[in-house]
């Protein structure tokens, strides 16, 4: 009886190996299918304490409470990942002796910064060890240099508000404060600043790379200029591993104005076209960026200005039409990015997270913000429309007001503008104009709202392709179910991106669903 119910174990165990190797589905139930990723993870363990880690770096799948902070992602979007293991690097040398390890045994290893991929890519899968950047979060003034030194794994808002209760300097970077420094410069970078200082990634002057099979490189103007290209725009998990930034030390000043114009809705055509006209104007660097978002019934245009003029705005507000409500503030310059984080940014904070003045921005963690159902799609846009699409996008936008979905147009003009289409990987450069935004968030998100959402979303950029004829998409809103996702990312740099890609990740050891190929 006992042979006969191991003989039955054992068919139901065979049974359950073919129907997971047929459907490639891999179930929770770990212990019967990862014997191969439990090798794995010994050998993992075997090679990092052969070369001096702690064993603590490592944290395996499995029900510890460790393993389940770290598997907190920022999208909720399904389905749920669970990494095979986190590494927790605690230097550049641990990243190097991880990067060797996961080389040498055949592991795919994926780079986490922020977490704010919106296709969760740093997550990997359930073959996939992550390699969490969060301790790497140095920083390192050099005033006779003019430079600050940064570590991967900062968060924007922690990073603004170190830069400037140590040296009263700026970054020009988003103002969601929970975003990985990392990816959003590997990806460009938008930010209340731009008109000024352009995207985050205009401001780096070096990198410090660990490319496959775990080796160190400096990535500048001179050295592995090629590399320093392609990073710039196309850096994220497709090269190697960044641990450190080094940017130009930007003095912040000492206030930021800021002005809002509400208008209703049935303005937008109007409004739209002499937001146009003034971004078409801004060919150099300008002290004002401005935003023109969509809620619901209203819209509402928004501009900062790193001057604290007021009369620029008020000079700015005559060639619109009469707002339903005018708003403006002159805010130090701690007090703005306090004032972004709380007010601009659209996440939600987590009850018991203290963010009531600017020196709580220091205290802001990967775990701060409410984790949110998102979908998102984006498009450049090079050229100016005159009123009759300008009318057929308001009337789109009229018909389709829905709850938890925004549209808004970032502008990128001033030194965005500025920096010729081929000196980086960034190619949305030279005419663009602006950057167009279709988002849906929610924290409570159910199928039909989903997939209502979902649609509209797309329309607006079927629509947008109607009328704006658009060829590219903002590869750090990361778009999954982009079928022409490279040439809509990276355009004419690609071939490029292939062949720095080969010459320094010949194996494809950094990947994801989305990343550059060895080959075309």
């Amino acid at each position: 009886m006992c042979k006969l119910k191991n003989l039955v174990t054992i068919s139901v165990f065979l049974a359950y190996i073919l129907l997971s190797l047929h459907t490639g589905f891999l179930v929770d139930n770990y212990e019967l299918v990862a014997s191969t990723y439990t090798r794995d993870l010994n050998d993992l363990k075997l090679c990092l304490d052969q070369k001096g880690l702690s064993p603590s770096v490592l944290v395996p799948r499995g029900g510890s409470f460790k393993y389940r902070l770290l598997n907190i992602p920022w999208q909720m979007k399904p389905p749920k990942t669970k990494p095979l293991a986190f590494l927790g690097p605690q230097s550049d040398t641990d990243v190097v002796a991880m990067v060797s390890c996961c080389h040498q045994i055949g592991i795919h290893l994926v780079i986490k910064g922020g977490g704010h991929s919106f296709g969760k890519y740093s997550y990997g899968n359930s073959k996939s060890v992550v390699i969490d950047l969060r301790a790497l979060n140095s920083i390192t003034l050099n005033t006779s240099e003019g430079t600050v030194t940064v570590g991967a794994g900062h968060l924007t808002g922690p990073l603004g508000w170190q830069l400037w209760s140590t040296g009263k300097l700026l970054l020009p970077m988003g103002s969601c404060p929970t975003v990985g420094i990392s990816g959003s410069t590997l990806g460009g970078g938008l930010g209340s600043f731009g008109g000024m200082y352009g995207l985050t990634m205009d401001q780096v002057l070096e990198m410090q790379v660990v490319t496959a099979p775990g080796n160190i490189a400096v990535a500048n103007r001179v050295e592995n200029s090629d590399l320093f290209w392609a990073l710039r725009g196309a850096g994220s998990n497709s090269f190697g591993i960044v641990t450190k930034f080094i940017f130009r030390a930007i003095p912040a000043p000492p206030a930021v104005f800021q002005g809002h114009l509400t208008f209703g809705l049935q303005q937008f055509a109007e409004v739209a076209a002499v937001w146009q006209s003034l971004i078409a104007r801004q060919t150099e660097a300008t002290t004002y960026t401005a935003v023109l978002a969509t809620s619901g019934e209203t819209i509402r245009w928004r501009m900062a200005d790193l001057s604290a003029n007021e009369k620029h705005f008020e000079n700015l507000r005559k060639l619109f039409p009469p707002a339903l409500n005018v708003s403006k503030a002159t805010y130090t310059f701690p007090e703005f990015l306090f004032h972004q984080a709380k007010v601009l940014c659209a996440q939600i904070m987590r009850d018991g997270v203290k963010l009531e003045k600017p020196s709580d921005l220091g205290n802001l963690n990967r775990l701060s913000a409410i984790p949110m159902y998102q979908e998102r799609k984006s498009f450049f846009v090079q050229k100016r429309v005159g009123k009759k699409e300008l009318f057929l996008l308001q009337k789109f936008l009229q018909g389709r007001a829905l709850t938890n979905v925004s549209v808004w147009f970032e502008s990128f003009g001033g030194t965005p503008r500025k920096v010729g289409i081929n000196e980086t990987a960034f190619v949305h450069r030279g005419e663009t104009l602006y950057l167009a935004v279709a988002n849906y968030q929610t924290e409570h998100p159910n199928d039909t709202a989903n997939a209502i959402a979902r649609a509209h979303i797309q329309d607006f950029y079927d629509l947008g392709k109607t009328l704006f004829n658009h060829k590219e998409t903002y590869q750090n809103y990361v778009e999954p179910d982009l079928e022409d996702y490279l040439e809509r990312y990276y355009g004419g740099g690609l071939p490029k991106l292939v062949y720095i890609k080969q010459k320094y990740d010949p194996g494809n050891f950094f990947n994801y669903p989305q990343s550059i190929p060895v080959k075309l």
